[in-house]
């Protein structure tokens, strides 16, 4: 008779044991080895029921240009093309003024999309901006130094379209250049939301703008009826005020001035100063100390204001 220790498992069952043990961890491991263009963490993925998306930093991959000179064939060779950085490792600003900044995104297409898909930057203080659409067409190139009307779409912020195909990743560049440290956050947004947008946010700056009007008008009645300066020095400040909102929000290049960049790159390094000097004048009318002395008081001597 065989003799079976009891002591010791069946060698089937070790084997079995093993094998439960080590198939979770070869698959850890070839998760943590497969290389990184296994995992298309860069490309942004839209739908037909998707209407807005916020790109995400790590989304673009970002070349910086010191020397301006590269083109977007120089930026496509593999000697280049290589040396772009995902976004998320760099910060999401482009620190070095009178560098240019070359951002690439692919976006695929899910299925066939129900509307167009738009790309707007949120900073509308970019000096030069260079669109390069996927399907080789004409490149869009604007900025706070071109007039209004090289964008396609008269917007305070620079809009795109974007040419999606169904169940296709395209590529797109943008090349930007700025005179000061400035961001490059980005939407995407369908045409829905984008007209919705449009209404919420024109009408808030309509009302804004409109209570700034209505003070301006009401001090200046006040200052010609009465004649008091201290409603003058406040109109001044207020209509100060007014012009540094409409040259950091866009509306004034939008719709003042728009066909004379040089004056909206002034407006926006003057405004801030012109409000120090105006808020001055309206506040030494508060600060100045009055001269004039009331009659004399019996017993108190002449008592001065």
């Amino acid at each position: 008779m065989k003799l079976v220790n009891s002591h010791f498992p069946p060698r089937r069952a070790i084997w079995f044991s093993f094998l439960t043990l080590s198939i979770p961890l070869l698959l850890c491991l070839s998760l943590v080895s497969s290389p990184a263009s296994a995992r298309p963490t860069d490309t942004l993925r839209v739908r037909a029921g998707l209407e807005e998306l916020f790109v995400d930093p790590s989304l673009y991959s970002v070349l910086e240009d010191p020397s301006g000179k590269l083109t977007l064939t120089d930026v496509q060779q593999p000697t280049w093309a290589s040396q772009f950085r995902p976004g998320n490792t760099i910060p999401t600003t482009m620190d070095h003024p009178g560098s240019a900044y070359w951002l690439r995104l692919v976006v695929q297409a899910r299925g066939p999309l129900s509307q167009h898909w738009y790309l707007e930057l949120f900073d509308s203080h970019l000096n030069g901006v260079q669109f390069f659409p996927a399907d080789g067409s004409a490149p869009t190139r604007t900025g706070s130094d071109y007039p209004l009307a090289t964008r396609k779409f008269p917007y305070k912020n620079f809009l795109f379209r974007l040419p999606l195909q169904p169940d296709q990743a395209q590529t797109y560049y943008l090349r930007l250049t700025s005179n000061s440290k400035t961001t490059f956050l980005s939407r995407l947004r369908t045409e829905q939301p984008l007209a919705v947008h449009f209404q919420t946010e024109y009408g808030l700056l309509g009302a804004f703008y409109g209570v700034l009007l209505i003070m301006v008008v009401y001090n200046l009645c006040l200052y010609l009826f009465i004649g008091e300066q201290t409603y003058l020095r406040y109109v001044l400040y207020v209509l100060s005020c007014s012009l540094v909102f409409l040259s950091e929000d866009g509306l004034g290049f939008q719709y003042i001035w728009p066909s004379y960049p040089a004056l909206n790159e002034l407006i926006i390094a003057g405004s801030p100063i012109l409000l120090l000097l105006t808020f001055s004048y309206y506040a030494r009318q508060f600060l100045d100390t009055p001269s004039a002395c009331l009659p004399m008081t019996p017993g108190l001597g002449p008592l001065c204001c």
